[in-house]
């Protein structure tokens, strides 16, 4: 799970760096030998977010990412009131996902994602298609994978002489 993690972080603050080119709708060259700073707000495990943060800048010397912390009760309104600002960070974690999707705050990544080898290799389908709105954009990637499972004591049903649900069964 940390890896996975690891790898979505790695991702966004990557996919932060670029700026899109609408206009011909081509990826532009990244430069990776400025000075480069990225902002990423989190109300998130800080420790391990640092961690991931620091590792990223040994891999990339020339990159410092800025951790902004936050709660999630203040999230939304310390998001709000950046974007009011004009002061949004590069990368961020939102739970609120309707004032993104009624506003356009954020970044179309949708050419990244699919100019990525390892998001289309790595990462399971359904996942990359979380963020698309109308199957051609993308403003957001999942910052957690947290399958559901539930487990059935089969000598429990059989006691009580109740049938197990049924293989579709939904919850």
């Amino acid at each position: 799970m940390k890896k996975l993690v690891s790898l979505l972080l790695v991702l966004a603050m990557a996919l932060s760096l670029c700026s899109f080119a609408a206009a011909e709708n081509t990826l532009p060259e990244l430069n990776t030998t400025d000075e480069i700073t990225i902002s990423f707000l989190t109300w998130d495990d800080f420790e391990l977010t640092q961690a991931l943060a620091d590792k990223f800048h040994e891999l990339h010397p020339n990159i410092t990412v800025e951790i902004i912390q936050t709660t999630t009760a203040d999230c939304t309104a310390t998001l709000t009131n950046l974007a009011a600002d004009n002061n949004l960070p590069d990368v961020f974690f939102w739970l609120d996902l309707d004032p993104l999707m009624a506003n356009p705050m954020c970044l179309n990544i949708a050419p990244y994602l699919e100019a990525d080898e390892e998001a289309q290799t790595k990462l399971y389908p359904s996942l990359r298609r979380v963020g698309y709105v109308d199957g051609r954009r993308s403003y957001f990637m999942p910052g957690e994978f947290l399958p559901a499972v539930i487990y059935l004591d089969k000598a429990v049903f059989d006691k009580l002489n109740k049938e197990l649900p049924a293989q579709d069964w939904t919850w």
